[in-house]
């Protein structure tokens, strides 16, 4: 991460702590942490995953109402904005809201993406600190659940996102297929290889 994006993110992470016992103390809710679904559409078919239900067009948000909620959220303290979708990079102007957040605004931008393609976008890409690729550990595994072909897609992405000097971080689904013992040793063996984090989203039973 270059000095400027490496100051910004811990002046960031300051006004998180600040706010948060500010919080604390006056009872006053601050929105810190914003989660924005900004797309229903995807390019995966994810067994544990519901949105190829609704994976049709739709009318969504435009880039101008996107911005207008932004705004609202950083005056009420919001410090970090995390975009999701379905798949966000499927959004055309994915670089002009991620650049609104991290440029304009002067806050944290993370996307959590399956990351097919994302090494052909880094360009759009860099002003964002924090990527999490989503994985389902082995190929076994990550494949029974996105699909052939797609584990390959996920390391390019991994690959892609660490050269690019971003806040790397494996995003894995918990469900009863990928929580065996050998698979979470998997996925801390390639965090270390990569030198990555791991997160992991609550337990889907299915």
């Amino acid at each position: 991460m270059n000095r400027l994006r490496f100051k910004q993110t811990y002046y960031n992470g300051s006004m998180l702590a600040l706010k948060s016992i500010y919080s604390k103390i006056t009872g006053r809710r601050i929105p810190l942490f914003a989660t924005l679904y900004i797309t229903d559409l995807c390019n995966q078919r994810c067994t544990h995953c519901g949105i190829h239900t609704v994976n049709k067009k739709i009318k969504e948000f435009s880039t101008e109402e996107w911005l207008e909620i932004i705004n609202a959220l950083c005056y009420m303290g919001t410090e970090w904005f995390r975009f999701l979708g379905g798949e966000p990079l499927l959004r055309k102007d994915i670089k002009q809201l991620i650049d609104y957040v991290a440029v304009k605004k002067g806050k944290i931008a993370e996307i959590i993406t399956n990351g097919v393609g994302i090494e052909k976008k880094m360009d759009d890409l860099k002003n964002l600190q924090f990527v999490g690729i989503s994985i389902e550990g082995n190929k076994e595994n990550h494949e029974r659940v996105r699909g052939p072909g797609s584990f390959e897609k996920a390391l390019r992405a991994i690959e892609a996102c660490v050269a690019a000097d971003k806040y790397d971080t494996l995003h894995m689904v918990l469900n009863k297929y990928n929580m065996q013992d050998e698979n979470i040793d998997f996925m801390i063996r390639l965090c270390k290889k990569y030198c990555v984090k791991f997160d992991f989203c609550r337990l889907i039973d299915n």
